[in-house]
């Protein structure tokens, strides 16, 4: 009997993260023989040696080396081509399942439904320390029913920002051009999106991967990322059905024209004069005085902006400690980067 799900890894440069994880699928995988299809991004490490030596060990182990780095959009539509199953499961390349993670997906399966949201616990990067029990704070499955994309979208897109916790419909994730939404950091969550319309999800609540919380790749661009590619992604979601409400309760249509969005980003040290002069500055809906503000912010010492946002998250600690907790952990890593 042909599997029915397809483990998807698009990866770049983690050859010791991503050993870690095909590690971790390998005795969950093999005796479902379920495909594990990797895209390699043009990696410049040990990538390839990684992927040679499980394709040995694993002869259903499938990769494919880019001749460049795509960018992650891209590799992530280039992974799911590559699978021949009904569902792909994409997975992050620095993540780890549970034990059970594979058999407890594959139970979902049967039930048809066209998104299954995966939860994940969070854990500092060489996962000694659990952070946040549930990246999605629901502590029982949710289903979504045709027209219940709004609660869809509230409860689960900050969430799905990371893709590892998507498990797609193949045939109704190639249903939806990518193209216009390459260069958006963000591709996974526009198709997911659009093509669930009319159609059921779930939600799996039980954290079945740790998430191992880090540096990304693109910690560089971070300003450009979050700031701007985010609201642009959920804003430019139709608003047939997505409504302005649900889009706000997500983020911000402008969160470079908030001021405390944009403090809070210069204590994670992820607003700077190159983030103003590239964002802020040309942006026209911003008023002028307020501009001024902000290119200060940019220049004043980061460690202020560190020490009054901490005074603020331990003010928010008692109406919400997990938050609290996280926010902290974040402070004190993005400190290390």
């Amino acid at each position: 009997m042909a599997p029915p799900l397809s483990i998807c890894i698009p990866t770049y440069n983690r050859a010791g993260f991503l050993r870690e994880c095909l590690e971790a699928f390998l005795p969950q995988v093999t005796p479902h023989r379920i495909p594990i299809n990797v895209s390699d991004n043009g990696s410049t490490d040990g990538t390839r040696d990684v992927l040679e030596e499980f394709r040995r060990r694993y002869p259903l182990l499938t990769y494919r080396s880019q001749p460049a780095n795509l960018g992650i959009d891209r590799n992530m539509v280039e992974v799911v081509s590559m699978t021949e199953t009904p569902y792909a499961w994409l997975f992050g390349d620095d993540d780890v399942p549970e034990p059970d993670a594979v058999a407890r997906v594959l139970r979902y399966l049967d039930k048809g439904y066209k998104l299954i949201v995966v939860n994940a616990a969070t854990y500092n990067q060489d996962l000694t320390e659990r952070v946040e029990d549930r990246r999605v704070n629901l502590s029982a499955d949710r289903i979504y029913p045709p027209g219940d994309h709004d609660r869809l979208m509230i409860d689960t897109a900050s969430y799905i920002t990371y893709l590892g916790g998507l498990v797609v419909v193949v045939k109704s994730w190639r249903s939806v051009d990518p193209k216009p939404f390459y260069g958006t950091d963000y591709v996974h969550v526009s198709l997911v999106l659009r093509y669930i319309v009319g159609h059921t999800a779930a939600l799996c609540a039980a954290p079945l991967i740790k998430l191992r919380l880090q540096r990304q790749t693109w910690f560089s661009r971070y300003f450009e990322v979050e700031m701007v590619n985010w609201p642009r992604t959920v804003w430019g979601l139709p608003s047939e059905h997505y409504s302005n409400a649900a889009k706000q309760a997500v983020c911000d249509e402008r969160p470079t024209a908030s001021l405390r969005r944009i403090i809070s980003t210069r204590a994670y040290g992820q607003y700077d004069r190159r983030a103003y002069d590239s964002h802020v500055a040309p942006d026209v809906t911003i008023a002028g005085w307020r501009k001024q503000v902000f290119k200060i912010i940019a220049a004043l010492p980061q460690p202020w902006f560190r020490i009054a946002f901490v005074a603020y998250i331990r003010a928010q600690q008692m109406r919400d400690p997990s938050r609290y907790a996280l926010a902290m952990f974040r402070l004190r890593e993005t400190s290390k980067w």
